[in-house]
C-alpha cells in the first residue's frame, strides 16, 4: 500500500532508491503510470540512479516469506518435539504405576491373600482355579 501526501495541492508519494538508499518524493502521476506499466517504465533518484518498480514480489519479500515459513516450521517440530516428550513420560510413568501394582500383587500373593476378593486362604491356587479361572486367563 502506497500512502500519499499532499504538497501544495499536489499529491506526492514516497519513493527510496535501491542503489542509494536516498528517500524523495515523487508525482503520483508519475507513481501510477509507472506502477501500471512495470517494468516498462524507467525512474530516476535526484542522484540520477535508473529503477524501475517490479512485476511480482522483491526479493527482500520472497527472502521474508521464506525466513517466516521456516520460522513457522520450526515452531510446528518444537510442538511435536515436545508432544513426544509429554507422551514418553506419561507412559513411562504408567509402566512404573502397572509395574508397582504387579509387585503389590505379587506380595499379597506370595502372602496369602487372594487379589480378587481380598480375603487370605491356606491354598490360594486351588481357590483361584474354582472361585476367580477368568482371572487366571486375564493374568496370562
Amino acid at each position: 500500500m502506497t500512502d500519499f501526501v499532499t504538497v501544495a495541492g499536489d499529491e506526492y508519494t514516497l519513493a527510496g532508491c535501491p542503489s542509494c538508499k536516498i528517500r524523495y518524493l515523487i508525482p503520483r502521476g508519475l507513481h501510477d503510470v509507472a506502477y501500471a506499466r512495470r517494468p516498462a517504465i524507467t525512474v530516476y533518484c535526484p542522484n540520477g540512479h535508473a529503477w524501475t518498480y517490479s512485476l511480482g514480489e522483491s526479493e527482500f519479500d520472497r527472502i521474508r516469506r521464506e525466513r517466516d515459513r521456516l520460522r513457522q516450521k520450526l515452531a510446528e517440530q518444537a510442538d511435536e518435539i515436545r508432544a513426544a516428550r509429554d507422551k514418553a513420560f506419561h507412559w513411562q510413568m504408567e509402566a512404573a504405576a502397572a509395574a508397582k501394582d504387579t509387585k503389590r500383587l505379587k506380595k499379597r500373593a506370595g502372602g496369602g491373600v487372594c487379589p480378587c476378593c481380598s480375603r487370605h486362604f491356606a491354598q490360594m491356587e486351588r481357590h483361584m482355579k474354582t472361585k476367580h479361572p477368568t482371572f487366571i486367563a486375564q493374568a496370562t
